[in-house]
């Protein structure tokens, strides 16, 4: 089951993780906070934002983007600025990252096998429009 957020709770997690979202994955958040995304062939499950607004809501965000990103970077290989937003059920992560540093946040899959990381070929403004 995934619904709405307030605002308030994916401005929190971005405060929590040092870096704002993308324009098109924050709308994504507050408008469904979870769900899943196919970027090239392969099915992601979305980790949602924390939201603690009513003692409901609490179970099924308890292991969201800030928890996840954290476990993630206990792992060996996470690239350290990377924000981990999903998963494959593989244990390979989707992630959002910096091409270059002062960049956009963009899409790329981290392999939890290998500790090594590659650019999708979609655009997280495209995967996340919900137009």
């Amino acid at each position: 089951m995934f619904e709405p957020v307030e605002e308030r709770f994916v401005a929190a997690a971005e405060r929590q993780l040092g870096k704002g979202f993308p324009a098109r994955y924050r709308e994504w958040l507050i408008a469904c906070n979870g769900g899943e995304v196919e970027i090239d062939g392969v099915w992601w499950d979305l980790h949602p934002v924390a939201d603690d607004s009513d003692p409901r809501r609490i179970g099924p965000t308890w292991d969201n983007v800030c928890r996840q990103t954290d476990l993630a970077r206990l792992l060996g290989g996470f690239p350290e600025q990377a924000i981990s937003i999903g998963e494959d059920g593989s244990g390979d992560r989707l992630i959002l990252l910096q091409r270059e540093p002062g960049g956009r946040l963009a899409l790329a899959v981290w392999q939890h096998d290998s500790g090594s990381f590659g650019w999708a070929d979609s655009d997280v403004e495209a995967v996340f429009a919900r137009d």
